[in-house]
């Protein structure tokens, strides 16, 4: 048993953090480097980030294209007349102004014009 006064043994420097990091230097011995080998890497790195932005599509760019290839001039063929009726629709009436226009009665008239 080591006694509290003899010095623990220390690893050289470069040892230490050997755990921690992915890349040794010896692993990087023995592989010869290619010349020029960044830029063309570099070089594909930005051809796929501009695909990349490019690809990307903000929600107001689709919905551009989407408007784009809306119709607005074609005449769609009426199939026929639909009516939607809910029993609130009777009682709403303007409180200020007997004759207003959209009142019950009138809404009863299309009601039994449809039915």
């Amino acid at each position: 048993m080591a006694s509290p006064q003899e010095p623990k043994p220390v690893a050289p420097r470069g040892m230490r953090g050997a755990s921690r990091s992915p890349v040794t230097p010896a692993s990087n011995m023995g592989k010869p480097k290619k010349k020029g080998a960044s830029p063309q890497g570099s070089q594909s790195l930005q051809e796929v980030k501009k695909r990349g932005h490019r690809m990307r599509r903000t929600p107001e760019k689709e919905l551009c294209d989407q408007l784009e290839g809306l119709n607005l001039v074609a005449e769609a063929a009426v199939q026929g007349t639909g009516l939607v009726y809910d029993e609130q629709m009777a009682q709403t009436c303007c409180l200020w102004d007997e004759n207003f226009p959209e009142c019950p009665a009138r809404i009863w008239a299309v009601r039994d014009k449809m039915a």
